[in-house]
């Protein structure tokens, strides 16, 4: 957050004095005392600012987030904030990372931060004019999960391109029709960035997001600056889906290497490739010779 947020926090103020608002936050900027005593003054006092901590520790915090010291400077924040009264919300995010370190995340939320108004969790289990599709895909078939008797959803956002919605529709039944334990929830759009964007910033994110270079609302960017993309090199040193060679030799060489798939440059990949193609010329060399 810049300086500008006190403007536009104060502009609420003024003009909804009884609203409701949440505040979503990584925290760390409230690591400096004077930035929350001016928050203050402009905030709404009903206000709920909602902070992510992912980790009980610095060494699990911060190989989520990607920044070194932000476990360091958000606990900081978060007492900062605490002590002058504002009203925090929280928010864990259960992933297969920190699931192992849930009872501690708890024990230091207790002892830490007991003024807390609020917690909330969400599980991530991946992960990001126009006609959106909003739609179940899956089979009737007996494909319920041996431990609760209901299917597996996955959530799916994706680019809606010249092939169009059936395109994703057909892959969906594809999969379907071999796990049939499997139910797909899916947003198929070609403004998918802006429509899914508001979701992926309260942490309600899909499990798979599909986007082109392209895309406008710069949701990908905001992802990336951010540290908010899931380490996937593990998939692409797995098996291949329909052998036991690796995924990434399946890959034209050098694709995976690049800043598009691995936009932090540590040798880890955090964008996959949908398909890969080739853009090349073809000219008349008889001509080009004649002509000079």
């Amino acid at each position: 957050m810049g300086r500008g947020i006190f403007r536009f926090l104060e502009a609420l103020r003024n003009k909804f004095p009884d609203a409701g608002f949440l505040l979503l936050t990584n925290g760390r900027i409230f690591s400096v005392p004077d930035y929350c005593d001016l928050l203050k003054q402009t905030m709404l006092p009903q206000t709920l600012l909602g902070i992510p901590l992912h980790g009980y520790d610095a060494a699990t915090h911060d190989s989520i987030t990607q920044a070194p010291g932000s476990f360091d400077e958000t606990v900081a924040g978060l007492k900062h904030l605490l002590a002058r009264g504002f009203h925090v919300e929280l928010r864990i995010v259960v992933s297969k990372i920190t699931a192992e370190y849930m009872d501690a995340l708890a024990d230091r939320i207790v002892r830490d931060f007991p003024m807390a108004a609020a917690l909330s969790a969400g599980v991530l289990t991946g992960c990001g004019g126009a006609t959106q599709s909003e739609s179940a895909s899956g089979s009737n078939a007996s494909g319920e999960t041996a431990a609760s008797g209901e299917k597996e959803v996955i959530e799916i956002a994706v680019f809606e391109g010249g092939l169009g919605a059936e395109y994703w529709e057909r892959m969906m039944d594809a999969y379907v029709a071999e796990h049939p334990n499997v139910e797909f929830k899916s947003t198929i759009s070609p403004k998918v960035g802006e429509i899914i964007r508001p979701r992926v910033v309260s942490g309600d994110a899909p499990d798979l997001l599909v986007m082109t270079d392209g895309d406008q609302s710069g949701l990908l960017v905001s992802m990336i600056k951010d540290k908010a993309l899931l380490d996937i090199t593990d998939v692409f040193e797995g098996p291949a889906y329909d052998s036991d060679e690796p995924l990434k030799d399946r890959i034209v060489d050098g694709y995976l290497e690049s800043g598009k798939y691995q936009p932090y440059g540590d040798g880890r990949i955090y964008i996959a490739p949908k398909d890969c193609g080739y853009t090349g010329m073809i000219y008349n060399k008889t001509l080009f010779e004649e002509k000079g």
